[in-house]
């Protein structure tokens, strides 16, 4: 998904409870990602409405767990009881990637990122963002 270029660097940013991360080839955001909590059974396509880029036409997996268009998609990341990570935490998490500028990608492989960054966010320790 990411362009041909020179050079790949990585930057990240937690700020509010939101955790951000921006992938760039030659000093340009090619690919954003964001892990954040939302009231408990936000509509996937919600979560998906506030990534830059997401539209009524993206795709909505049949499990609506996903939602993806070839400029990005958001994702229910699975962790394990959240009543057990924090008292006051009484939602979901959840999990975007947006194709960065103009650009897009195929959105079955803009699937597969975003079913691929879900499950392996609890095992990076994810679930543990604090709010």
């Amino acid at each position: 998904m990411l362009p041909e270029g020179e050079k790949v660097s990585e930057r990240e940013k937690t700020a509010s409870g939101v955790k951000r991360c921006y992938v760039s080839v030659d000093g340009k955001v090619a690919l954003s990602t964001s892990i954040e909590w939302y009231e408990a059974d936000t509509p996937i396509a919600e979560i998906a409405s506030k990534t830059v880029g997401a539209g009524p036409e993206d795709k909505v997996s049949t499990d609506k767990r996903y939602s993806y268009s070839g400029k990005g998609g958001a994702g229910l990341i699975r962790c394990e009881d959240s009543s057990q990570i924090d008292k006051d935490v009484d939602g979901d998490l959840y999990a975007t990637v947006r194709v960065g500028g103009d650009d897009s990608a195929d959105a079955a492989s803009v699937l597969k990122v975003i079913e691929a960054y879900t499950d392996a966010a609890p095992a990076a320790g994810e679930c543990e963002l604090a709010l």
